[in-house]
């Protein structure tokens, strides 16, 4: 009796790269991972603070000069959706696109915007993507069309973000498989018009190209996201082409390395992948810029210390507003308007805002 032999699946090969080996992992893994970068940061610059402007900040303003966790998350959520205008700006192919998606958000589960600024990485990861998917685009030409960019600040971070990927520059995600998945519903399902086909296939690629942005590829293999787009642009059909599929080949659905071989176990793998797909908030613009501003004061506090320094002092004085100088406003008569009292206070304030809105040097240290 010979035995049968048993087919490899694309799953299996996935299984064996090293984007499996170093990136895939559980949900409670990775926010375990997230929240030990988050925090180690945290520790960081709270020292930094208290070593350098303790005499000018109180231990709770220390405190609400570090980002949350919560917004170190949806802070990196937001410039991995800036990465699509980028791409479009530079006509990349979309896989470009998703290669830098994926770059950005595997550097920073090895270090926190408040090591280094979201702005710059992500140039660095677009810029190194287009090398990696061979549309290269010289740095020159590639920092000329983005505001505030110079060839430096992206060479001198390339070699980190590669260190940071553990030098793993092939990416692979749901879009390649998902042409293979159009081929064969076509064999599976001839009575399927060809434009309905296309439409499916175009509104899963675009599910797919907006799931980037969640955390999709750290949880599934490609083909099932693939399908999970699928799934999610035409249930039924999916539905309809899997049963018949099961009905004429035995398909190892592999979930837990076990080898499972039921089509009901893959049917609740891709409803935990479309949920996962949908499953991302990125923050309106108000609240971006807010978050954002608040790690450009972590990261340049001196820029404020003239600020709090002018309060502290203001506040230890023995001078009150009754005893400061009193000024008289008159008309051209010479007729007596009113007093203003504490014109200085009103002039530091003014001073104070200038200084917050000028440029500093960063105590910190922002890459």
């Amino acid at each position: 009796m010979t035995q049968q032999s048993q087919q490899i699946t694309d799953d299996e090969l996935y299984r064996n790269t090293s984007q499996y080996r170093l990136w895939s992992m559980t949900k409670e893994k990775l926010t375990e991972l997230r929240h030990t970068v988050h925090d180690k940061a945290a520790d960081k610059v709270r020292q930094v603070l208290l070593d350098k402007v303790a005499s000018l900040f109180t231990p709770e303003q220390i405190e609400d000069l570090i980002l949350t966790y919560e917004e170190e998350q949806l802070l990196v959520l937001a410039y991995a959706s800036k990465i699509e205008r980028i791409a479009l700006s530079f006509q990349m192919p979309s896989q470009v696109k998703a290669t830098a998606v994926s770059y950005f958000k595997k550097f920073y589960l090895v270090h926190s915007v408040m090591d280094y600024h979201p702005k710059n990485v992500m140039y660095t990861c677009v810029f190194l993507a287009a090398k990696a998917e061979n549309h290269f685009i010289p740095v020159t030409t590639f920092c000329k069309s983005l505001p505030k960019s110079e060839p430096a600040h992206i060479l001198d971070l390339e070699f980190l973000v590669l260190e940071s990927l553990s030098f793993t520059l092939l990416v692979q995600n749901g879009i390649r498989p998902l042409h293979g998945f159009f081929l064969d519903l076509q064999v599976v399902l001839p009575s399927t018009s060809k434009p309905e086909l296309s439409n499916v296939l175009n509104r899963a690629r675009d599910i797919l190209l907006r799931g980037l942005l969640s955390d999709a590829h750290f949880h599934f293999t490609p083909p099932q996201i693939a399908l999970a787009g699928l799934s999610l642009s035409n249930e039924d059909l999916v539905k309809k082409y899997l049963e018949l599929k099961f009905s004429t080949k035995e398909i190892s659905v592999n979930t837990t390395g076990d080898g499972i071989h039921a089509l009901s176990v893959l049917f609740e793998v891709l409803k935990e992948c479309k949920q996962t797909l949908q499953d991302f908030r990125v923050p309106e613009s108000a609240h971006e810029k807010e978050i954002d501003k608040k790690l450009y004061r972590l990261l340049h506090p001196n820029k404020f210390l003239n600020q709090n320094k002018r309060k502290l002092e203001r506040a230890n004085s023995t001078v009150t507003p009754e005893s400061e100088p009193k000024r008289v406003r008159v008309n051209e008569e010479g007729t007596t308007l009113g007093v203003s009292a504490g014109a200085d206070a009103s002039a530091d304030a003014s001073a104070d805002a200038s200084a917050e809105a000028s440029s500093g040097v960063s105590t910190v240290g922002e890459r």
